[in-house]
């Protein structure tokens, strides 16, 4: 069974002390997924985060790169989740599951992207446009409901031009009425 809309794996190493590469070049095409048989094939055969060095993971629907500059995510944004390494491999596959089901209806996702840091993981969720303030708490509840959580959780939020103008995507975000109750 194929899958909506084909995906792209690619993967990030952040680059050594003093190296400053241009971003582009550092993201590096792990595998197409076009079919049900392979997504299941690949979240079967993840290596375990924790056993990672720091890099991020990137999952974009194919002809997306996994940056602000692209022209499909330029006029978008980021909601992130920020998340403990005992349950960050769980978390980020069971939303990998609601964006390839299409399950997120309010906007459109255009890809996730997994920064596995040394104390944390950072769950980024890309969406093609600047939310209304409706699709916005819409999409925050599709997020909680993708999850399953039945507890408070913070998601963050950051448009990709300001991410451009700071040079960063998870330092100065906003949280804007992104705590959801159950």
């Amino acid at each position: 069974m194929s899958l909506i809309k084909p995906l792209e794996i690619t993967a990030v190493v952040k680059p050594k002390p003093g190296e400053t590469p241009d971003f582009a070049s550092l993201i590096k095409h792990i595998c197409t997924l076009s079919n049900v048989h392979e997504l299941s094939y690949i979240l079967h055969h993840f290596i375990p985060f924790t056993s990672l060095h720091p890099m991020d993971i990137n999952i974009f629907r194919v002809g997306i790169k996994p940056m602000w500059e692209d022209l499909a995510n330029i006029n978008g944004a980021k909601y992130i989740i920020r998340l403990r390494k005992e349950c960050g491999q769980r978390i980020f596959e069971k939303v990998l599951l609601s964006f390839v089901n299409e399950d997120f209806k309010s906007l459109e996702v255009n890809g996730l992207v997994m920064a596995m840091r040394p104390k944390q993981y950072i769950l980024g969720i890309w969406v093609r446009n600047n939310p209304t303030e409706e699709q916005d708490k819409m999409f925050c509840n599709e997020i909680s409901n993708s999850i399953g959580v039945n507890f408070d959780m913070t998601i963050e939020f950051k448009l990709n031009d300001e991410s451009i103008k700071d040079n960063s995507s998870f330092r100065n975000t906003s949280i804007h009425k992104k705590i959801i109750h159950h």
